[in-house]
């Protein structure tokens, strides 16, 4: 009788685990969250004006808000020819994994020759122009 008092006890202590080993389960959640936020295309710049046989560098980048840097996946669209003039338009698309899209354009013009905005003879004009002034001021 004295081992049935502690085996019932023992037992019951074994059964309460099992009870709970089988009613306490793990639960796996998971979210599914809906990527809607485009990608972003960054261009060095939007509008280039180039002189005829110039190399011109193509210097673009997308990111993702979910995907991050996904500049690998920029399609480009047009041609260009550095040594003909003209007016080109490229266009660079790019899509996330989520099938969002981007696009942009890119004016381009090429041109036989740039003129400078100021010459060397007006610099020398100018600068020749002031030499009187500058050589007064500093003098004093």
């Amino acid at each position: 009788m004295k081992k049935l008092k502690y085996i019932i006890p023992i037992f019951l202590i074994i059964l309460l685990i099992v009870i709970y080993m089988n009613n306490h389960k793990e639960v796996d959640v998971y979210v599914n969250a809906e990527d809607t936020v485009s990608p972003v295309i960054v261009l060095d710049r939007e509008n280039v004006v180039l002189a005829r046989g110039n190399e011109f560098i193509y210097d673009i980048n997308a990111t993702d808000n979910i995907d991050g840097d996904i500049s690998d996946k920029v399609i480009k669209e047009g041609n260009l020819d550095i040594n003909v003039p003209g007016k080109y338009e490229i266009k660079y698309s790019v899509s996330d994994n989520a099938g969002n899209k981007s696009e942009i354009i890119q004016h381009i013009e090429v041109r036989d020759e740039l003129k400078n905005r100021t010459s060397s003879l007006d610099v020398s004009f100018l600068l020749f122009k002031r030499w009187p002034k500058l050589c007064w001021e500093n003098s004093q």
